[in-house]
């Protein structure tokens, strides 16, 4: 029976993998101080744990966050492997360790202590764990049933809380204990008894001198290091010291030795130290992080070590020169919630406890916007039906936590940690007033049901009443410590669910308490009335929910859900249900009449913080702690879509299949993920990539395409693999040409095409498969490539035969040359005039030669010499455009740089965009484009043909014609059609939203609208930081991101956004030398 649990282990682990389905995973990284790492015993996985409670699982080759091991209510600061690397044991200061099943973040087993705890390690075999920490005695457990086998008496470091370290023997015959007072020891496996003492300084004692040690690979010796003591060498068998590598160091945050003996790395909060373990000279001191440095380990191999800091990182660097690798980040390190809330203190921690669980979304009460809160100190107001961004709702210094809507959906309240109240016109984001009178944070905000009263709870402990239209406060509430607070349906009373675990309501002019509802025993977390206002559902972070009557207070029912802690509770419109929202994750859906359980909704990850139903009653809105919104069709408990606001500007839609859409920011940090193996998103762009997908999804329920499911599609045609076989990374060339070898294997879909890319733009290449190849079968390949001066970023990839792209391998090449600036050609086109007549334009025209005209006279100093062509009008036929493309090819280097502006008429015929030259008749139809237009896969091959690595591409292409709708159905193709571009080419694509060209009402510019903010871009208004006279293509991005959108809204009354793809390295465009 004993190996009855390994061979559990073991079968569950293979029948999980194969079984697997692809996640969905946010590369959130952690909030707050990394603790601890640990490596998988192959070195292909990274495990950190920290002060936000959780342990992350990284790939070590990517970078990528894959899941996320929630559980723990304490710091997590405890790791370890079991040998065979299919589990993970986590430790935690809330006295608990546990153990979970890598593949799927399943929680096997908790094993609970006396004590804070500090470490973990396995027999060899997996069959025991033993764990160190606060407590007096390390425990021995059997890992399969958490039996206590022994316990071993030890003296933890309490004062500067290291606890104590543990590491058993290879033999598990003795396990090496590092405690306090500069002090080791060797413990007995089999009895617990005491061994052998290695004290590092003999005289006197240290309390609070945690030690840090570790065997050597065989075992004869231990190295350890000591708070305010030696870095020391010990000999087991004569336990006297060898070598004193420092005399006395002064903080140590960790000592590790390298897997073939011969290096010591010891870390202190500043800095890594390495030393020669033979010769005791010191190799380098690398000062790794800019905050504290936690723990410093090698690499199962060696080749690399690792340090956990208080940054909110863990960073991995080559041993053998210190240079950084990566960055285990997510986007909550590069992002601000809005709160300067320190992790580090114990009160903030606290407060900040209650600050994750009051994540929320709010629909209005007319279904058609909603609210999402803690993207640093904005709001963002979205579309419901679209999904795209109204406003910003811009003015709190501080995170917004809370908002509601005035019952006619005419007003927004936000509450912030700012500590104040606003309110916005809901029509178009404008401030009202502002409210304040709150001395902390702001955790709840709701108004009465005529709109003419709102009620405000904050951290401060009081409740108050304002005047909705004066701004003024009526009423205040001391000392009722209310999380969740809300006006009685009738008006006259408050609810309020307290910190201090009271459920209460109170009579509004009296201020008095009029009645306690008994039943919770820890804070209640979220309350919800009826329609008709007669029943009270709450839930708590006991766990449990009840269903009281308004009038007696009495409980009519009590359910148990059996989610951890609830978060959320609501009532569906026609009040015959109650929705719960848990921590473990879940939706469940009640009976609101006997109390049975009807549904469940599984989907979210984390706790579920957030439930609304939409006012037709057919849709139930969720959002988790970790702010995922996820839409679901009641009826039958599934998805519509998911979607993730990263940051203000960063977001990201999945629909069922995995279709998705999102902007290249979130795309960062948004992996797939199916069993042990990552994928970038955009490895399924071609099939998958649906821009518009948000309102798509929600007009069919989800349904975009019943034949294409992205995980049956990858099972059908996985990616190929890709690896170089020589490497030139950070090398220095002196010559202009470099030949790099590498290998594509086949792993089951073909070899459809090889990708290879150079400072991210396309080289051609005749890599092209177009048979299926033998499964596992290597092709090696040969590149010869000319470089330019500086940087050259090679990048190849392999598409199977569904076209599903493998990951990107890269090499950076750096050539050392002197060469002359670049050169510049530019080909502008600006049709106000086409043969069809009816076609005519007003601006077209003049946008070129303004564009022209500014890079004329901003660029010359940017450029050895600079070639323009351009073709305005009658001279704009394909013949020409064609021309002098193949003239430019023959002429620009790899060095220089292209840029293509386009004014005129785009038209979409399926999936194809096409460019309509002058002499173009009928626009949408097929023979006429065929013959007289260039659609935009031609346009991709001829600017690949160009050299120039530096390549950007403007269109301010309209379409006309047709309804709103069709015209809509268009832009979303269309939006797909210019990514492809810049995608395929690896070039920059900027683009106009298209549709109507408004003529009229941009009279008074004079231009179009897009080339009015692009030219005011170009004459130097995009120069952002640094302020260096220099308009970059990223520049130029995020002023047309900005601006286009506000000149849209003023002259056309509708918020428009450019289509803006980055296939290449940014660089200057034009150059101000005032």
């Amino acid at each position: 029976m004993k190996h009855l649990f390994y061979l559990t282990i073991l079968l569950s682990f293979i029948k999980i993998s194969h079984s697997q389905e692809l996640e969905t995973v946010i590369q959130r990284g952690h909030l707050g101080a990394v603790k601890i790492t640990a490596f998988s015993p192959d070195g292909k996985y990274l495990v950190t744990g920290g002060r936000d409670r959780t342990a992350k699982l990284w790939e070590v080759a990517t970078g990528r966050e894959m899941r996320t091991f929630l559980g723990h209510e304490g710091t997590v600061q405890a790791l370890c492997f079991t040998p065979d690397g299919k589990h993970i044991a986590t430790g935690s200061t809330n006295n608990t360790v546990k153990l979970w099943n890598i593949l799927n973040a399943e929680l096997i087993r908790t094993y609970k202590v006396k004590d804070r705890v500090t470490s973990i390690d396995f027999t060899s075999d997996g069959k025991y764990i033993v764990i160190g920490g606060y407590d007096w005695y390390g425990k021995i457990l059997e890992t399969e049933t958490g039996k206590f086998i022994r316990d071993f008496k030890v003296s933890p470091d309490k004062g500067l809380g290291t606890g104590i370290k543990v590491q058993v023997s290879k033999d598990n015959k003795n396990i090496l204990v590092s405690e306090d007072n500069r002090k080791a020891i060797i413990v007995d496996f089999e009895t617990g008894e005491k061994k052998t003492v290695l004290k590092s300084v003999e005289k006197g004692s240290c309390g609070g001198c945690g030690t840090f040690a570790k065997y050597l690979p065989d075992e004869n010796y231990v190295i350890s290091g000591t708070r305010n003591g030696p870095l020391v060498l010990w000999n087991l068998k004569t336990g006297k010291k060898v070598k004193t590598y420092i005399e006395k160091q002064k903080d140590v945050s960790s000592v590790d030795i390298s897997p073939d003996g011969k290096t010591i790395l010891i870390s202190d909060k500043n800095n890594v130290t390495f030393f020669n373990r033979l010769s005791g000279k010191k190799i380098r001191t690398v000062n790794a992080h800019k905050k504290e440095i936690n723990s410093a380990s090698f690499s199962p191999d060696g080749k690399y070590f690792i340090t956990a800091s208080d940054d909110g990182t863990a960073k991995l660097r080559r041993t053998s020169n210190g240079k950084l690798v990566r960055t285990f980040v997510g986007y909550v390190n590069k992002s601000n919630q809005g709160t300067d809330l320190d992790q580090e203190s114990y009160w903030q921690y606290y407060a900040k406890t209650y600050f994750d669980r009051k994540t929320n979304v709010k629909l209005s009460p007319d279904g058609k916007i909603f609210i999402i809160g803690k993207k640093d100190s904005i709001a963002k107001v979205l579309d419901f039906n679209t999904g795209k961004t109204l406003y910003n709702l811009k003015g709190h210094s501080g995170a917004v936590i809370c908002f509601d809507f005035s019952p006619d959906s005419k007003i927004i309240a936000t509450g912030s940690s700012d500590k104040s109240i606003k309110l916005w016109n809901a029509a178009d984001g404008k401030l009202i007033k502002t409210l304040k009178g709150h001395t902390a944070m702001i955790f709840d905000v709701h108004f009465n049901s005529d709109g003419t009263k709102l009620l405000s709870g904050s951290w401060d402990g009081n409740a108050s009443i304002w005047d909705v239209k004066t701004g003024k406060r009526e009423n205040y509430f001391k000392d009722i410590k209310a999380f969740c607070s809300d006006f009685s349906p009738i008006g006259n009373y408050i609810v309020t669910g307290g910190l201090d675990k009271n459920f209460s309501l109170y009579e509004i002019d009296s201020k008095q308490l009029f009645r306690n509802f008994i039943g919770h025993t820890q804070p209640v977390s979220s309350f919800d009335f009826s329609p008709d206002g007669r029943t009270l559902v709450s839930g708590s972070w006991d766990g449990s929910v009840f269903i009281w009557d308004m009038v007696s207070g009495f409980q009519l029912n009590k359910l148990n859900p059996n989610q951890g802690q609830i978060h959320s509770v609501a009532f569906s419109g026609n009040g015959k249900y109650i929705f719960t929202g848990g921590s473990d994750g879940t939706i469940k859906m009640w009976s609101t009449k006997s109390g049975k359980l009807f549904k469940v909704f599984t989907g979210h990850k984390s706790a579920v913080t957030s439930l609304q139903v939409s006012p037709d009653n057919q849709s139930l809105i969720s959002c988790s702690i970790q702010g995922v919104v996820k839409i679901w069709e009641i009826v039958n408990a599934k998805i519509i879509y998911t979607y993730y606001q990263l940051t203000r500007d960063d977001w990201f839609v999945k629909a069922r299949g995995g279709f998705f859409d999102g902007n290249a920011g979130a795309k960062k940090y948004i992996f797939y993920v199916k069993g042990m193996q990552t994928f970038n998103v955009d490895q399924f762009f071609e099939d998958f990539y649906r821009p518009g997908l948000l309102q798509q999804a929600y007009k069919t329920r989800g349904l975009i395409n019943e034949n294409l499911n992205l995980d049956d599609y990858l099972q059908k045609s996985p990616p190929p693999s890709v690896k170089f076989t020589t490497n030139y990374n950070d090398s220095f060339f002196k010559k202009g040409i470099v030949t790099l070898n590498f290998q594509v294997s086949d792993n089951g879909g073909g070899i459809d095409e090889i990708k290879v890319t150079q400072n991210g733009k396309r080289i051609i290449s005749d890599f092209k498969r177009n048979k299926k190849v033998k499964r596992g079968r290597r092709l090696n390949e040969s590149l010869e490539l000319m470089l330019v001066p500086g940087n050259n970023k090679i990048q190849i990839s392999a598409f199977s035969q569904g076209r599903i792209e493998s990951n990107i391998i890269s090499q950076n090449i750096i050539y050392q040359s002197n060469e002359n600036l670049p050169d510049c050609y530019v080909l502008t086109i600006g049709i106000n005039k086409y043969k069809n007549e009816s076609l005519n334009l007003n601006y077209a025209k003049p946008d070129a030669k303004a564009f022209s005209n500014v890079i004329k006279k901003h660029s010359k100093n940017l450029f050895n010499s600079m070639t323009f062509y351009n073709l305005i009008d009658n001279e704009a036929t394909k013949e020409h455009i064609i021309n002098a493309i193949n003239d430019i090819a023959s002429k620009a280097k790899p060095k220089d740089v292209f840029m293509f502006y386009y004014a005129g008429h785009g038209s979409m015929i399926g999936t194809d965009f096409y460019f309509i030259p002058t002499n173009c008749i009928r626009i949408y139809d097929l023979t006429d484009l065929t013959d007289n237009a260039l659609d935009a896969e031609y346009m991709q091959k001829k600017f690949s043909l160009i050299k120039a690595l530096k390549q950007v591409m403007i269109l301010d292409a309209c379409q006309s014609g047709g309804a709103t709708e069709v015209l809509a159905q268009r832009g979303a193709v269309k939006e797909k059609a210019i990514a492809q571009l810049s995608r395929s080419a690896g070039i920059h694509v900027l683009a106009s939203a298209g549709s109507e060209q408004f003529a009229v009402e941009f009279k008074s510019l004079g231009h179009g609208l897009f080339t009015y903010i692009l030219l005011d871009a170009l004459n130097g208004n995009a120069d952002g930081s640094p302020l260096d006279g220099k308009v970059t293509v990223y520049e130029l991005k995020s002023y047309l991101d900005d601006q286009v959108p506000e000149y849209t809204s003023k002259f056309k009354g509708v918020r428009q956004y450019p289509y803006s793809y980055s296939g290449g390295n940014d660089f200057p465009l034009t150059l101000d030398e005032k």
